[in-house]
């Protein structure tokens, strides 16, 4: 098998198919979870996918489903947003193009204005470069203790 982006394939998993699936893109949505600010649990997410708030999407080699995302559409006052929420899987190098492609699709199609992605400072520099992307503002969190100490 060669490595060119016409052998990846990203396919939006239609809520009928997310049961049968998830058992095989859950570590990859996981997997990304584990970079996050604990905003979302596995089941969090597998439930927004079913109550249709957030999308489920595979990238396939031909042969196995090497990587998953997940999105969400953001309604702000004054633009529509398609939010990537969690992104897992190896071979970003090889199928990034062809995601972003999907995403700018998909988000036409649901009217949008923007793509959003939080993510991991690693990903400014990547898609700052590959996919023009821009940064907008950084979010810092810190945490606050059920007892406060002043």
């Amino acid at each position: 098998m060669t490595t060119d982006a016409v052998d990846y394939e990203i396919l939006y998993t239609p809520i009928s198919l997310v049961d049968g699936i998830w058992p095989v893109v859950n570590v990859h949505i996981e997997s990304a979870l584990k970079h996050s600010a604990g905003e979302y649990f596995l089941e969090d997410i597998l439930s927004l996918i079913k109550s249709e708030k957030m999308q489920l999407w595979c990238i396939g080699d031909g042969e196995k489903i090497i990587a998953a995302y997940t999105t969400q559409v953001r309604n702000y006052p004054q633009k529509k947003t398609l939010l990537v929420v969690t992104l897992g899987g190896k071979g970003f190098f090889k199928w990034g193009r062809l995601m972003e492609q999907s995403l700018y699709k998909f988000a036409k199609q649901k009217h949008c204005s923007h793509l959003e992605i939080l993510g991991r400072k690693g990903w400014a520099r990547l898609l700052g470069r590959r996919a023009d992307f821009k940064q907008q503002y950084v979010v810092l969190t810190k945490e606050i203790p059920h007892e406060d100490t002043h």
